[in-house]
């Protein structure tokens, strides 16, 4: 698996099970990108997958190669698996949220068909709670030093 561009769109040589594709795509996003991958809405997670054929070529020299689509029966032509997330499938890991009603720390999302619009849900099972997402708000220092206040809050309990 490689970047392939510059929005986080992953190419995989071979035709590898969705799972799998899916797997590894969650794993990089996490790892390198800082982010969670997760699908909102309507959307699933394994329509970002593309199948096909593709081959390099040296473009515009030898020193610069380049990756196109190609047909399955063309001379050089590889196995290959796109993966793309689209907008809204990220999630930042570095800032979560707290539920307004219980106060634990929170990254989950979904779609409230409702209201049209992205909302954060509580992981609490007592809880549940959910709120409209706030593209504006509090400064992630203020939400780091409470994440971290709730983190020695629960390993003090144990």
């Amino acid at each position: 698996m490689t970047e392939l561009g510059e929005d986080g769109d992953l190419l995989f040589i071979g035709h590898p099970p969705a799972r799998e594709v899916l797997a590894v795509t969650s794993a990089y996003y996490r790892h390198i990108c800082g982010q969670r991958l997760r699908a909102y809405g309507d959307h699933v997670l394994a329509d970002s997958i593309t199948r096909g054929w593709g081959r390099f070529v040296a473009y515009p020299t030898r020193e610069d190669w380049r990756f196109g689509s190609v047909p399955q029966d063309m001379p050089g032509a590889l196995p290959v698996t796109w993966m793309y997330a689209q907008e809204g499938d990220t999630q930042d890991l570095s800032n979560p949220v707290h539920c307004p009603a219980c106060r634990r720390p929170s990254r989950g999302l979904d779609y409230d068909r409702e209201i049209g619009q992205r909302v954060h849900v509580c992981p609490s099972p007592d809880c549940r709670h959910q709120w409209p997402v706030d593209d504006s708000s509090a400064s992630p220092e203020a939400d780091h030093a409470a994440t971290e206040q709730d983190q020695r809050a629960a390993l003090a309990a144990r």
